[in-house]
């Protein structure tokens, strides 16, 4: 009489995964706390998984390598906007945007949960996107300074998300 049991637990397994939200079964990466920085947490990913950061200030110019992945911070597990000033990404090098996604990423891919500053590319120095569509949304993107346009983000030959941001000071 044992079928009943597995019965009840396939179909709570598969309940499971009907129910869990799309990108759910990719992994999760914590910067500093599995990789010491962002970009070491977005090169080990694989498309579907998500880079975790905790609060702190995080001196790095990254760039979305691994197809559709999620960076954000704590702000994606909590809706607490106190996370976006408290985890910022400051440009590292001069003459780079600080977060560039350029891979051909999809709206599956996302940017959350950020202060995003220091940047002083080209084109974009806060967030540089060409022939990618990802989402970008709920970030704090200020004091980035381009030398050509896009001082908060450039988008070229793409269709990103952009919502909920804001943008000033660039």
């Amino acid at each position: 009489m044992r079928a009943p049991h597995v019965l009840a637990g396939a179909l709570a397994a598969l309940v499971a995964v009907l129910v869990s939200p799309p990108g759910a079964q990719g992994a999760l990466r914590h910067v500093p706390a599995d990789y010491p920085t962002i970009q070491a947490g977005i090169d080990a990913c694989a498309p579907g998984d998500t880079v975790l950061v905790a609060p702190g200030a995080y001196v790095e110019n990254i760039h979305y390598r691994a197809g559709d992945i999620t960076v954000a911070s704590h702000y994606l597990t909590t809706g607490d906007p106190a996370w976006i000033t408290g985890t910022l990404i400051q440009a590292a090098a001069f003459g780079l945007p600080v977060v560039t996604i350029a891979g051909g990423q999809s709206r599956a891919a996302r940017l959350c949960g950020f202060t995003i500053t220091g940047g002083m590319g080209g084109l974009g120095s806060g967030v540089h996107c060409v022939g990618s569509s990802p989402t970008i949304d709920r970030n704090r993107i200020t004091n980035n300074c381009p030398r050509d346009a896009g001082g908060g983000i450039y988008v070229a030959l793409g269709s990103p998300l952009i919502e909920h941001n804001s943008i000033f000071g660039n």
